[in-house]
């Protein structure tokens, strides 16, 4: 399984492997070795602070991935109350998007 996640504003992915998953014995022993090397998933970046890129589900860009969608409207999605309150994750998203275009000077238009 793997998973995304922001490290330094970098996308990094984890690795995060099965417990329960049965592996034969050569298998096995290639992935000791990388067992030694792995660090704690909680220990890289708490989830609630994983960037995921989504689509806008209604409006003018409805279907859009947030990195695809003008500064301005992004701006104009975050001062909507009821973006905020129906759709949580979105906004979320919408506002670590913000902050990343900000810090490297990143402008859609």
């Amino acid at each position: 399984m793997v998973d995304n996640f922001w490290v330094n504003s970098t996308p990094t992915k984890v690795y995060i492997l099965d417990r329960n998953l049965k592996v034969n014995s050569p298998v096995k022993k290639t992935l000791t070795p990388i067992k030694k090397t792995l660090t704690p998933i909680n220990k890289v970046i708490p989830v609630e602070n994983s960037y995921k890129d989504v689509k806008i589900p209604f409006g003018k860009f409805r279907g859009k991935l947030l990195a695809d969608i003008p500064n301005s409207y992004l701006t104009w999605l975050l001062e909507q109350e009821f973006f905020e309150l129906r759709f949580k994750d979105i906004w979320k998203m919408t506002k670590l998007e913000k902050e990343y275009r900000k810090k490297f000077n990143i402008c859609i238009r």
